[in-house]
């Protein structure tokens, strides 16, 4: 009996010092992407975007081993890729870097998560970019849906995805609809805002 007593306490003991090494690990990962983020996006501003991409694909990697295919912590790199291929040009390859971050968040935060949203932004203009117009505007109306599915907390926080949608429909010619939202927008205002 205290032979037994003893073994579940040493699995117990094990079980803890590994959650706790994941949890460890998780922290580091998420300190370590501030940095990573800062130093990509100032490599693609610098016009240095294919000497980082290696770098990138061996942070991916890492990671992937480390917490497997569909770990939030390969949402931020997954989606600096994005970025980085973009300003080279190589949107198809860029889109797809978008996606599997998208996917990832709704997977693990849920479908309508807002962390997606700035990914989702990131693949309209690369669809853009390629003269899919179509797409273009179904991610943008998707990252604004998502928007207001979260705007719960603050109802002023819909009015730059509002804006910008506008803008989008303007620029495709679609002015019906760019009215539409900027009326919303006015609405939102005259709702939340105690001022003329």
């Amino acid at each position: 009996y205290l032979v037994s007593q003893r073994g579940v306490v040493m699995i117990g003991l094990s079980l803890i010092c590994a959650v706790v090494a994941t949890l460890i690990s998780t922290a580091h990962a998420q300190v370590g992407s501030t940095s990573l983020t800062q130093s990509v996006t100032e490599s693609i501003n610098s016009g240095e975007a294919a000497e980082i991409i290696p770098q990138l694909d061996d942070v991916l990697q890492s990671l992937t081993e480390q917490f497997g295919r569909d770990s939030i912590a390969l949402i931020e790199p997954l989606g600096l890729r994005g970025k980085a291929l973009a300003s080279l040009g190589d949107h198809q390859s860029a889109i797809v870097a978008f996606d599997e971050a998208i996917h990832i968040a709704r997977v693990q935060r849920g479908l309508f998560t807002g962390t997606q949203i700035e990914n989702v932004y990131e693949q309209a203009k690369s669809y853009r970019a390629i003269g899919n117009y179509d797409k273009w505007i179904e991610r943008e109306e998707y990252a604004f849906e998502v928007a207001e599915r979260n705007k719960s907390e603050d109802p002023l926080s819909i009015l730059s995805p509002l804006a910008r949608l506008a803008e989008n429909y303007e620029i495709v010619g679609n002015h019906l609809a760019a009215r539409k939202m900027y009326g919303r927008g006015l609405l939102e205002l005259a709702n939340n805002v105690n001022a003329d």
